[in-house]
């Protein structure tokens, strides 16, 4: 018996984590097209396969407790993913973050991105058409891995 509540334990919070995180992820993407609106950009449509990507490089991260632009035997996942996608996109943009989840939540990560000029360049890129983002929470529920790709 105690096996079966430790497995309905994780599965209403894989449904509580799903539920917030349509909603966040809804919330993040139009964020990101207002400030490219405000730079008179189009705006980036959301990729279901840019997402899946986001979100198997996410669990990557989240298996290791860190984030890093080289899991995967030391080769950037976006070279390994351009490599299985060159026929539809010729670049991947990558922006990592892991942090506390704040009661600011979305505008803390998109601001976080903004005002770091990196994350900003790839996220405000001109020839960008598509993107995909993906995070989890521990399981505790305060860290937060996070993955978005930008694809041209």
């Amino acid at each position: 018996m105690k096996g079966l509540k430790f497995y309905l334990s994780i599965l209403i919070l894989l449904l509580i984590t799903t539920s917030l995180f349509a909603l966040n992820r809804a919330a993040w993407y139009k964020m990101v097209n207002n400030f490219r609106a405000k730079e008179g950009l189009h705006a980036l449509t959301v990729d279901s396969t840019v997402e899946t990507l986001a979100y198997a490089y996410t669990l990557l991260c989240y298996s290791h407790r860190d984030i890093s632009h080289n899991y995967l035997t030391g080769e950037k996942f976006k070279n390994i993913v351009y490599r299985v996608h060159a026929e539809k996109y010729t670049y991947f943009g990558e922006v990592l973050q892991e942090g506390i989840i704040s009661l600011l939540g979305v505008s803390y990560t998109v601001m976080g991105f903004m005002n770091s000029p990196h994350h900003r360049e790839i996220l405000m890129d001109p020839k960008g058409v598509s993107i995909g983002m993906a995070y989890l929470w521990d399981p505790i529920g305060r860290t937060y891995y996070m993955t978005a790709y930008v694809a041209r």
